[in-house]
């Protein structure tokens, strides 16, 4: 079994549509959806802008994508203001069906335990996804070339809005850049060596 997700004709031109204005090519970027809806599941932004920055400095271009929700748009307007060269920035402004159109073309994605995430690997997009409190191993990618991060706390995955009820995850936020990193370069070497319809699966 796996889960597929067709995003439609008219998504699939609009995003067609985006990429030629932004100069984007088929798996030529790196899609980032940094949010949850629940904030204790997000990276901080300091620590997802020093990792797109070092992307960047690889020379990967980065694509940004949010809901259309104000908390959602801030945390990207906080991410994008620590950035010397801003990435391509489409937050609150594609439909879940583009969303998927989108990421579909993306060499990898990266984010958190979302709907987003979900999305991605229902598009066979490999995906760098990190979680903190929520189980990878019930809520990780399914049957899709991926890399998860995590810290080996022993409190971990407790299901808990943040430590104490502070909607701050320790477990999460303490994950370094650099772990998230290596993660990245493992998965797209990986991926560079199989094509799409012969991916592995990686636990």
């Amino acid at each position: 079994k796996k889960l597929v997700l067709v995003p439609g004709d008219a998504a699939t031109q609009r995003i067609s549509q985006l990429m030629s204005y932004h100069q984007l090519t088929p798996r030529g970027f790196i899609h980032i959806h940094p949010a949850s809806r629940w904030l204790f599941k997000c990276w901080p932004a300091e620590k997802m802008a020093q990792l797109i920055t070092q992307l960047q400095q690889q020379g990967e271009t980065i694509v940004l994508t949010a809901a259309p929700d104000a908390t959602e748009c801030a945390m990207i307007d906080n991410i994008t203001a620590r950035l010397d060269h801003k990435p391509i920035d489409l937050s609150g402004q594609l439909s879940l069906k583009e969303l998927a159109a989108l990421t579909a073309q993306a060499k990898c994605f990266i984010g958190v335990d979302s709907a987003p995430m979900h999305i991605a690997a229902a598009m066979q997009t490999p995906v760098v996804t990190l979680f903190g409190p929520s189980g990878d191993l019930e809520w990780g990618p399914w049957r899709v070339n991926h890399r998860t991060v995590t810290l080996d706390y022993s409190c971990r995955p407790c299901g808990v809005d943040g430590c104490g009820g502070s909607k701050v995850s320790d477990c999460l936020v303490n994950i370094p850049v650099e772990k998230v990193k290596s993660a990245v370069g493992t998965l797209l070497q990986v991926s560079a060596q199989h094509t799409k319809s012969n991916l592995p699966f990686v636990d």
